[in-house]
């Protein structure tokens, strides 16, 4: 069984399944900075960005860097930050790569 799978009959349960999406999604990211990855300050984004190519599937890679990037862009909006180092830090995923929706 998928691990998304529980989270996913409860949403549907609940009729809430935008927000237990939303927290599975969000506890994924904690878990990779939190706990994998090696570095974790902005001004070391080219070295996070390789740490996960090499480690991570480039699917994970692909939306871990969407991810980023979407909230870079929000304190930048927010005036936290002055520029996105994630901007632009889009990599290409191979058509039918979609092995972790399969496992």
């Amino acid at each position: 069984m998928p691990l998304a799978q529980p989270l996913v009959e409860k949403a549907l349960r609940n009729d809430n399944w935008a927000f237990f999406y939303l927290e599975y999604s969000y506890k994924k990211i904690y878990r990779c900075i939190n706990v994998h990855l090696p570095m974790k300050t902005l001004d070391q984004a080219i070295a996070i960005r390789d740490w996960l190519i090499a480690n991570k599937t480039p699917l994970s890679v692909k939306k871990i860097l969407t991810q980023f990037s979407a909230c870079c862009n929000w304190a930048v909006k927010s005036q936290m930050i002055e520029d996105n180092p994630f901007e632009d830090m889009v990599i290409k995923v191979p058509k039918g790569d979609f092995e972790e929706y399969h496992s």
